[in-house]
């Protein structure tokens, strides 16, 4: 239907031998990302079109397993920690307050890094564990926020663009 995604697979490709392999059954698959260490994938399985909870698997297709459960709203952007320990991503509920959030890879900690007052959007990690995160502002103008993991905010910066990249 209408706001139904279409089913995909999820492959992984062996360059020496051009093997695919299907690493998840048929589900609508969004932002997959491999982990630091080339062992897992997070990525979005898309329930509609605003709908979605973050999923991981091993690479050789094991350890399928479901990270979050919201029963409302899109899990989306995950973003693997330097060290493969935390995913961070955002929270879209059609608010236009999207909000930040960290969780352990075993999904079982999760933490809320950004505040409820304003769109937030595009987290990064930094090299030693900050999470960097675009604010919305409204009216074209925008912020990129420094937060801890706790959430406490460490640093804001003024800009016009919407994403901020990290050089390790």
């Amino acid at each position: 239907a209408g706001d139904q995604p279409g089913k995909s697979k999820m492959f992984i490709l062996d360059p020496a031998n051009g093997k695919l392999t299907a690493l998840v059954p048929e589900m609508y698959v969004s932002a997959p990302v491999g982990s630091p260490t080339s062992d897992q994938i997070v990525f979005t399985q898309r329930v509609d079109r605003m709908m979605g909870n973050l999923w991981i698997v091993n690479t050789d297709g094991t350890g399928l397993k479901q990270l979050t459960t919201y029963e409302k709203g899109m899990a989306y952007n995950p973003i693997w920690s330097s060290d493969g320990k935390k995913i961070t991503f955002y929270l879209e509920v059609g608010d236009h307050k999207d909000q930040i959030y960290t969780l352990d890879v075993d999904g079982k900690a999760i933490s809320h890094l950004s505040d409820a007052e304003a769109h937030s959007f595009y987290p990064a990690f930094r090299a030693n564990g900050e999470v960097s995160f675009t604010r919305s502002l409204g009216q074209q103008k925008s912020e990129i926020w420094i937060v801890g993991l706790d959430g406490a905010k460490k640093s804001t910066f003024p800009h016009t663009s919407f994403r901020l990249l990290w050089s390790p």
